[in-house]
């Protein structure tokens, strides 16, 4: 059970897992597309570099548009060592949201906002200040 602060009780009950790349997990998607809020997907496979999982991607986004949720790349990983604009560059195309981590500070732990597209209408971001 998590117990981490900030974590709903729910975050487990309410989050499905799935296989990336395969054609059974789009099934499940599309079975419960009107309930999902956002896909998030780690789209460069460092566990199975032999996965180039373009095709599925291409379907996540059109799904995800087709149903207003938010398709979210986990660059963490990865991140800029694929290409300057990460995973959506090399791939071609346009996550909502991408998250880099640690990428960005290069190992510090840094927080970065720039803009988040929902719908294909850019919605501008801050950033959160301290005080």
């Amino acid at each position: 059970m998590l117990s981490a602060v900030g974590v709903l009780s729910n975050a487990v009950k309410d989050t499905i897992v799935l296989k990336c790349g395969d054609e059974e997990s789009i099934e499940v998607i599309r079975q419960h597309a009107d309930e999902i809020a956002a896909i998030i997907v780690e789209p460069d496979r460092t566990r199975n570099p032999d996965l180039q999982p373009h095709e599925f991607l291409l379907e996540l986004r059109r799904i995800t548009e087709d149903f207003a949720s938010l398709l979210i790349f986990d660059e963490v990983v990865m991140g800029f060592r694929v290409r300057p604009v990460g995973a959506q560059g090399y791939f071609g195309i346009k996550a909502d949201l991408a998250v880099y981590g640690k990428a960005i500070g290069g190992g510090m732990p840094i927080g970065v906002a720039g803009e988040l597209y929902i719908g294909g209408e850019s919605v501008r971001l801050g950033y959160l200040k301290r005080d």
